[in-house]
């Protein structure tokens, strides 16, 4: 132990300690290396886009081709990703952000409610208030990382806000998905939030990508629009 060992494994060695000892020095060489996981956000350019749903179908895509995946909701009060995916969650990510410093991979992933063995979900309960000044920056990014050491893609469903969690996620994000359906007024926030992640957060274009959905030939707005 005075040689900084963090895990001891008594003789005779048991082959499930070992393996998980073997596990948790993976994750910490893949977090250190920077060779984490891809963090992906959804978020609404206007309420009711579709986000929530593009974030479920395309983290469970994601799972379904072998990458272990984080479901990560970051609608503080009113998520809805457990409910989607009809699972009921033991523990909130109030309960690991406030935990985050004493927590590794292995922690991590037993705090999550498992829908299928490669996807792990992490939001609120439902009858649980948590207010955004109740999660402070370092504790959000201290998910973040670990997270992106634990799994291969950890996905964010975003609220339709710009805050210190939003945007410290964004800034972070590998690839930014953007929601707008065919209306005016839906292109006009959208246009505006694409500003503000380039020009004020430092968004790279290549990083954003704008989804139309429920797309509708027929509609006045067009998809050159």
């Amino acid at each position: 132990m005075q040689a900084g060992a963090r895990d001891f494994l008594p003789e005779p060695v048991v082959a499930e300690e070992l393996l998980a000892a073997l596990g948790r020095m993976l994750m910490d060489v893949r977090g250190s290396s920077g060779s984490g996981g891809k963090l992906i956000a959804v978020m609404n350019a206007k309420g009711g886009s579709g986000a929530t749903l593009l974030a479920c179908n395309l983290a469970q895509q994601l799972s379904s081709q072998g990458g272990s995946t984080l479901l990560l909701d970051l609608d503080l009060q009113f998520g809805s990703v457990a409910h989607y995916l009809d699972v009921h969650p033991s523990h909130s990510h109030l309960d690991v952000l406030q935990q985050i410093d004493e927590l590794d991979s292995v922690a991590l992933r037993g705090f999550c409610s498992h829908f299928s063995p490669t996807l792990h979900v992490l939001g609120g309960r439902s009858n649980e208030l948590c207010l955004s000044q109740d999660v402070h920056l370092e504790q959000l990014e201290a998910l973040l990382r670990l997270a992106r050491s634990t799994y291969d893609f950890v996905v964010v469903d975003l609220p339709r806000q710009i805050d210190h969690l939003t945007g410290t996620t964004l800034e972070q994000a590998d690839r930014v998905y953007i929601l707008l359906q065919q209306s005016l007024s839906h292109l006009k926030d959208a246009t505006r939030l694409v500003r503000i992640l380039r020009d004020d957060l430092g968004v790279q274009g290549n990083r954003l990508q704008v989804v139309v959905n429920r797309y509708n030939k027929a509609a006045p707005v067009s998809l050159r629009d």
